[in-house]
């Protein structure tokens, strides 16, 4: 009878230490895992910004360039919305469902040509990553090229963009460089 109960007694520390073991893992992930998906969310901003950064450079760097010139960026959109020209006619990214404040809500932070806006929400957050542009910004289809926005959504494959600097239509001369922006493939 002693060597049944024993064997009894081990079967019942080794479930109790694998219950406690359980429970402290669910404890560590309960903790570590809203962290780590902050941390996320403040490295896809980070990553967003700059991507944004180089767009703006190419923009002005074809503004500079003769007319006709063309220029091919890429840009990944892991998540989020990517309308180009916005309302105010630049280029808006729209990343929501951020976790965490990026910054102080409502205020504007500069980065070189881009501009950075924090919106709080009630469960997740928005970040608005726009370049404002001098330029008179166009997105051209095969249909031709209007002032309109067109909305890109996140996708695993980078968008492919030509930029080209073009004629300033004469019904329109206060606005000086015009850019035409096409998705190509």
């Amino acid at each position: 009878m002693i060597v049944k109960s024993k064997k009894a007694q081990v079967w019942i520390e080794t479930v109790i230490y694998t219950l406690i073991g359980l429970i402290l893992i669910a404890i560590v992930l309960a903790y570590a895992t809203p962290k780590i998906q902050e941390s996320q969310d403040n490295l896809l901003v980070g990553q967003s910004i700059d991507a944004m950064q180089v767009f703006a450079e190419k923009i002005d760097e074809t503004a500079a360039a003769g007319i006709g010139t063309r220029s091919i960026v890429s840009l990944t959109i892991k998540k989020g919305e990517l309308f180009i020209p916005d309302a105010d006619g630049g280029i808006t990214l729209n990343l929501a469902g951020i976790r965490k404040l990026y910054s102080e809500p409502n205020m504007k932070l500069k980065f070189d040509k881009v501009t950075v806006i924090s919106t709080e929400g009630t469960k997740s957050h928005q970040v608005q990553i726009l370049i404002k542009s001098p330029y008179l910004i166009n997105f051209c289809n095969i249909d031709g090229c209007s002032i309109n926005s067109k909305k890109f959504s996140a996708a695993a494959i980078p968008y492919r963009f030509s930029i080209e600097k073009a004629l300033v239509d004469d019904a329109d001369p206060n606005k000086g460089i015009k850019i035409n922006i096409r998705e190509v493939s």
